[in-house]
């Protein structure tokens, strides 16, 4: 943080000798960005207005606008980059991920075949069209398709993990537990003898719910443990923004352990209580990143209703909910929506678990998402809204229904239908 804030103040002092210099200003609103984001809008608006072609500076100063909350301002700057610069696919990215943003799996669409037309490659745009296609609820065999297709854009040393991955979210989208499961497998084996703590992190995270949601809590468990017990020996991002902290799948598998009876409660607590003192003693002042450490670490820990009640009463001191994710590692809205719903707040849970439930991102939060969709029909049939719950809990039937060799989820969401009478 502190060197953020020195090297803005040489860049700044450079950025006077130089008032015209696009290159620098882009550059001081790139630094500025990790410490203070209205400084660098700033910084990226000078750019802009002597060189009104300078796509990097317009499409880095819609993400920091996003992340201020206002997604207007942000829509606004990339319009007039794509007015300036048809062809920019930098802005066209910025404008998928802010469509993915809420939930406009349409928009995601339409946006990425333009991308499409636009680039060679096309890696980037071809996932983020699968996104797209799975959450307008397509052909799964076109979505198969289109992540091959992805595949073969990428690095060919990415290729196989990418492979058994995008297998493993196909598979439990399909309702196909059980290769699911061993196509988790198969990622934890082909990460394991990498340095990243972030692949460890989500090979173990999705493998634990994937085992989870087939009953198999003391299998889940053990794969929880032993991401716990080996985390240290990896290499941690160094980052403390919000996708760090999201990557970080702690306080989910110290749930996974404490469902399975692995652990205390007391001891839970003990645990959740030293990771987050470990985050907070790393995390930047950036205001705007202090309700992802909220969400990763206090809403993503509650357990109970009490927790959940103490996770909002603290909500605040962080500055409250961040108006935006980029490309997040954790389902967001899911955490959210669930942390209310749990402490007794349903009406404040629909909108988060709404966006969940509607989310484009079924594919990188296969489980999260289903479980957020039942949690909706259990927030509806709170509020009142009887017809919403039985379609909410018909979804997930329809989905996870007959998986093999089950779903605790869809069995939960039937055992609501028929007391709710819902036919």
């Amino acid at each position: 943080m502190r060197r953020c804030a020195a090297a803005s103040a040489r860049l700044a002092a450079v950025a006077q000798r130089f008032p015209d210099d696009v290159q620098v200003l882009s550059t001081l609103g790139r630094v500025q960005g990790e410490h203070d984001l209205r400084a660098s809008v700033a910084s990226y608006q000078r750019a802009s207005a002597i060189d009104p072609g300078h796509v990097p500076a317009r499409s880095a100063m819609a993400d920091s606008l996003a992340y201020l909350g206002d997604l207007t301002g942000a829509r606004r700057a990339l319009e007039e980059c794509l007015s300036v610069s048809p062809s920019a696919t930098a802005c066209l990215r910025e404008q998928v991920l802010l469509d993915l943003a809420v939930s406009d799996c349409a928009a995601v669409e339409t946006r990425t075949r333009r991308w499409l037309l636009l680039s060679r490659e096309g890696g980037a745009a071809l996932r983020f069209l699968a996104y797209g296609l799975v959450g307008q609820g397509r052909s799964l065999d076109a979505v198969r398709e289109t992540l091959v297709r992805a595949r073969a854009a990428q690095a060919p040393e990415r290729r196989a993990q990418s492979e058994q991955e995008d297998a493993r979210a196909l598979a439990t989208l399909e309702g196909d537990l059980a290769e699911a499961a061993r196509r988790g497998e198969a990622v934890e084996a082909l990460v394991e003898p990498g340095r990243a703590e972030a692949d460890h992190a989500t090979a173990a995270r999705a493998l634990a719910l994937i085992l989870e949601e087939q009953g198999r809590a003391e299998e889940a468990a053990r794969v929880a443990q032993r991401f716990l017990e080996r985390r240290d020996a990896w290499e941690t991002d160094p980052r403390t923004d919000d996708r760090s902290l999201e990557r970080d799948p702690t306080q989910a598998l110290i749930s996974v352990r404490l469902r399975a009876g692995a652990l205390t409660a007391t001891a839970a607590q003990a645990q959740r209580a030293a990771r987050r003192q470990w985050w907070e003693r790393r995390q930047s002042a950036l205001p705007e990143v202090g309700g992802f450490l909220w969400i990763a670490q206090h809403a993503a820990g509650a357990e109970t209703p009490a927790e959940a009640r103490a996770a909002l009463e603290s909500l605040p001191r962080f500055g409250g909910l961040p108006p935006y994710a980029l490309q997040p590692s954790m389902h967001v809205d899911a955490v959210v929506g669930r942390t209310y719903l749990l402490a007794g707040r349903p009406m404040e849970a629909l909108s988060p678990l709404t966006r969940a439930a509607t989310s484009c991102y079924a594919l990188r939060f296969p489980v999260e998402q289903m479980r957020a969709v039942r949690d909706l029909g259990v927030a509806r049939e709170a509020t009142g809204d009887r017809a919403g719950a039985c379609e909410a809990f018909k979804r997930v039937v329809d989905r996870w229904g007959r998986a093999t060799p089950r779903s605790v989820t869809a069995e939960d969401a039937r055992a609501r239908m028929l007391a709710l009478g819902c036919g």
